[in-house]
């Protein structure tokens, strides 16, 4: 379901801006392109809203088309075929495609300010489909000083939440 939150997020800016919409989920994602496809129309005006379902093909022929603004989720190789396109026609785009993003701990404080930033790191990277966006964490940047304290409290975190899940599973339905 990532997929239709890279969706519906940039279209609810754009309708609530007073744009009409056409979206051509990915291809990639025939499940919830799908889903989108069968709710979208039910939910928004008709004419607000257009979804379009079909391969690269067809997202290539909707880029020979003049639109106010284009919005992709995906990545370089596509990004740069958008891009070309969209300056036929001097459309402005906005490529969200994915990259190295990293968390940066130049601070721990207090032990429960620790606890507090190594169960964001945790959930940020490891919560459910939080390793598919695009934008969880890769990697962290860490004050040399404070490198020892992050590693113990991640490792430490982990394991108990492990072990929560591991006594949870073992539990009758």
């Amino acid at each position: 379901m990532l997929h239709a939150g890279l969706a519906l997020e940039p279209l609810s800016g754009a309708l609530a801006a007073g744009n009409a919409v056409v979206l051509k989920p990915s291809e990639l994602a025939p499940s919830t392109a799908a889903l989108l496809a069968a709710n979208i129309p039910r939910y928004l005006d008709a004419e607000a809203v257009k979804v379009v379902l079909g391969a690269a093909e067809v997202g290539q022929e909707l880029m020979e088309h003049r639109w106010d603004k284009v919005l992709f989720t995906g990545g370089a190789r596509v990004g740069r075929i958008i891009m070309t396109k969209a300056a036929k026609h001097l459309t402005p785009v906005a490529l969200e495609l994915g990259s190295k993003c990293p968390c940066i701990v130049d601070w721990l404080d207090s032990k429960r300010d620790s606890q507090v930033a190594v169960n964001r790191i945790i959930g940020a990277k490891w919560s459910t489909c939080a390793g598919q966006a695009c934008i969880a964490i890769d990697y962290i940047l860490v004050e040399e000083q404070f490198a020892p304290i992050l590693i113990e409290l991640l490792k430490s975190t982990l394991e108990r939440r492990q072990q929560a899940r591991d006594a949870a599973a073992r539990l009758p339905l």
